[in-house]
């Protein structure tokens, strides 16, 4: 039977993508709250207005609490090469931050989670997972 992969060529990737900034961003969460939290990203496909997209999911994630996740930023990522600009949804304050430039991707990120609103959540949640370490 013929390798069907043969038939693709998996060496031309072209820079970082959105997905690959988000899990950049992973071991800091984890070293930051002792392993307390983690990031999860999913990601799904989509069709929009006849675009194929990349659609990532930003979960912050307490293992303790039996893998309880907040959902705080979706990305969309419209291209199939480029991988930027991308859109940005911050679910919290549910409003979209449109065409954002790869050199300014991390600072929209960082400024969604910074909002006091998030911050909050993600603090009572990491609160909730120290008090659960206790109880054990």
């Amino acid at each position: 039977m013929e390798n069907i992969w043969d038939k693709f060529n998996f060496e031309n990737r072209t820079g970082k993508s959105a997905y690959d900034y988000l899990v950049d961003t992973k071991s800091s969460l984890v070293a930051a709250t002792g392993g307390e939290l983690t990031l999860e990203i999913c990601v799904t496909d989509a069709v929009i207005d006849n675009n194929y997209l990349s659609v990532y999911k930003l979960y912050v994630m307490s293992p303790r609490l039996g893998y309880y996740r907040r959902h705080y930023i979706t990305v969309q990522d419209y291209s199939n090469n480029n991988h930027f600009p991308v859109d940005v949804y911050d679910l919290i304050n549910q409003e979209w931050i449109k065409h954002v430039k790869e050199k300014n991707f991390l600072q929209v990120i960082s400024d969604i989670l910074s909002k006091n609103a998030v911050k909050r959540s993600i603090q009572n949640l990491y609160k909730q997972s120290k008090e659960m370490s206790a109880l054990k």
